[in-house]
């Protein structure tokens, strides 16, 4: 059975948090994860999620130094968010295979991690507000990333992205869209047809040559700053 982490932990602590589960005091998950984190433990994953899979939660934040979270549960997308998702400042290096499918109705923060690869279906996430995937390690994204939708910002910046998917021009964004700060050479050939309804940035990619010839769906400003010319 898959494990959640690497010790054992002791039988009445972990019957107090299988309680504390089961009675659906949805409210203090996140002390309940945080918890098992500090103490090392180990607990199966079917028993943190006893009576929770069909449940929704409001705001879940597990954004902290004293987590570290280095893996999440394959099952987490399970639990509905209503509103904000921060999952920033932990140690995740990837994501489980089916985050794409995850509900996050506002903002979803993944901001200063060690993600170095999204899922296959990332593209098939939808959130509410912002989306923040800057100061990780990713040097590309799924080739289904333009069909992703985002109501407020997307942010990428602060990565080691060499090269964005060839659907990438598909993609809508509500607010800002920030690539500054990657190793982009080149743009996909639709580029120009992206939907972004606020200001699209794409300084410090200092390897970048083709800048889009036309751009006829960008709200706000095009904030190109230094690059290359061909």
């Amino acid at each position: 059975m898959e494990k959640a982490f690497n010790s054992k932990m002791p039988s009445d602590i972990n019957q107090k948090i299988i309680n504390m589960v089961t009675n659906n005091h949805l409210d203090i998950f996140e002390q309940i994860l945080k918890s098992i984190v500090s103490l090392n433990d180990e607990i199966t994953i079917q028993e943190l999620r006893t009576k929770i899979e069909d449940k929704t939660i409001r705001n879940f934040n597990l954004s902290s130094f004293d987590y570290r979270l280095k893996i999440l549960p394959d099952d987490f997308i399970n639990i509905t968010i209503t509103n904000d998702l921060n999952l920033s400042n932990n140690e995740l290096s990837d994501l489980p295979e089916n985050f794409g499918k995850i509900k996050v109705g506002g903002t979803l923060i993944l901001f200063g991690n060690q993600l170095q690869k999204l899922p296959e279906n990332f593209g098939e996430i939808t959130v509410g507000g912002n989306l923040d995937l800057s100061n990780n390690e990713l040097s590309d994204l799924p080739e289904n990333f333009g069909e992703i939708t985002v109501g407020g910002n997307l942010n990428l910046y602060e990565n080691k992205i060499t090269i964005l998917p060839e659907n990438f021009g598909e993609i809508t964004v509500g607010g800002n869209l920030n690539l500054s700060n990657n190793d982009l050479s080149y743009l996909p050939e639709n580029f120009g047809d992206i939907k972004v309804g606020g200001d699209l940035y794409l300084s410090n990619n200092d390897n970048l040559i083709n800048l889009p010839k036309y751009l006829k769906n960008v709200s706000g400003e095009f904030i190109k700053a230094s690059f290359k010319k061909a």
